[in-house]
């Protein structure tokens, strides 16, 4: 199983033959701690059916223009300043201080902003995208990538299988984890504005890709990628799908 770098350039993908060397070197290693080693950027695990709490980022500020003073905004927990924040015309996203803040003045405090310009770390806050909702948001909880093209009959035939919701990334889209297998995770890697399916969330080392830049996986429209050891460069695979399972 090899895993590359993805890097795209006026269009090329850029492969790097020191990462490359490394990958190579490193083989038996992944093929042995992979399942063991993941390590994810900073997603929120949940329950089935945590209902809205499944969006929620936990320590994390969203950065935007917000739309109303929070401070004259104070609700008792993350779930109310949801529903505070829909009704501000525009809102796409809130963020919540909690009331062990380190400031008193914005303890309870609720933020609504109709961008995502990124986050910042904040102990003792909760942000998220406020279309989750009750039923866990539009996109589908349980994903099944798919092939009948040479992923299917090839090395990369790894990463096909079941994808289940575990959190919400920084950019509004879902991050999800392969169920058995190799526990690979499929998240939107913002640095390229691509979908990718590595072992660590934020990573651009990885196996597959996807230009599309739809909210969820199940709508994108564009070709899969893979990377082939055999090639020794990526390849397009339109029968590749990522569809509601």
């Amino acid at each position: 199983m090899i895993k590359k770098t993805h890097g795209r350039l006026g269009g090329i993908m850029i492969i790097s033959s020191i990462l490359l060397w490394l990958c190579l070197f490193s083989i038996q290693g992944i093929q042995s701690s992979s399942s063991s080693s993941n390590e994810a950027g900073p997603i929120v695990t949940v329950p089935k059916g945590a209902g809205p709490e499944e969006c929620f980022q936990y320590g994390l500020d969203i950065v935007g223009n917000d739309l109303n003073n929070g401070l004259n905004d104070k609700v008792n927990s993350a779930a109310e300043c949801v529903v505070k924040c829909q009704g501000y015309p525009g809102a796409k996203y809130f963020t919540w201080s909690s009331a062990q803040l380190a400031d008193p003045n914005y303890r309870l405090s609720c933020w609504c902003t109709p961008d995502n310009q990124g986050t910042t770390i904040s102990a003792n806050t909760i942000s998220g995208p406020l279309d989750c909702g009750g039923s866990g948001g539009t996109c589908c909880d349980t994903l099944a990538f798919t092939s009948s093209g040479w992923i299917a009959t090839s090395k990369p035939s790894h990463i096909l299988g079941i994808y289940n919701k575990v959190g919400m990334g920084t950019n509004g889209r879902s991050i999800y984890f392969q169920q058995g297998g190799l526990g690979h995770y499929l998240y939107f890697l913002d640095s390229l504005q691509i979908w990718f399916i590595g072992d660590s969330v934020g990573s651009n080392v990885g196996y597959a890709s996807n230009p599309g830049t739809a909210m969820c996986p199940e709508d994108i429209a564009a070709t899969w990628d893979a990377w082939s050891p055999n090639a020794n460069e990526w390849l397009l695979d339109p029968m590749a799908k990522m569809n509601c399972f």
